[in-house]
């Protein structure tokens, strides 16, 4: 099972969202501001993260960074309807996965699908790295070094 974490302070919205996307295959939260969005990720691992821009007490932006900032690796699409080119390059080097406009999000949902896709393959790629590690210090051992 996949889980995806919706932030936004516009309560009809995130659940409209959440309502919309989740399936069996994908598990929606959803954080009314980016505050409470932050303790769920200290609880749980998602595998992608879709955050509005405008919120108060911390925006999107801050809210990448603050992600970041905990070492979280996880894919991050913002949506906003004032976007800029100065906020897309702030954000990109971050790490924002991708941006989406609002009202119409155009194209969230293909979005979301690549990011989880590409979270899955990075954690079967650290597993796969972990497990050869382990092998490798395994032989060391076994040949006394």
């Amino acid at each position: 099972m996949n889980h995806l974490l919706i932030v936004d302070d516009e309560i009809d919205l995130a659940q409209g969202l959440a309502s919309y996307i989740e399936d069996d295959n994908l598990k929606v939260t959803v954080c009314h501001d980016a505050i409470d969005g932050l303790e769920k990720l200290k609880l749980q691992n998602f595998e992608c993260i879709v955050s509005d821009f405008s919120m108060p007490r911390m925006n999107g932006l801050e809210f990448l960074k603050s992600v970041r900032e905990m070492k979280l690796e996880v894919p991050f699409i913002i949506y906003t309807g004032h976007g800029s080119d100065e906020f897309a390059f702030e954000a990109s080097k971050f790490g924002c996965f991708e941006f989406v406009e609002k009202p119409l999000m155009t194209g969230l949902l293909d979005a979301i699908k690549r990011a989880i896709h590409q979270s899955n393959r990075l954690k079967e790629s650290n597993y796969e790295d972990a497990s050869l590690k382990e092998l490798n210090d395994l032989l060391n051992e076994l040949k006394g070094e």
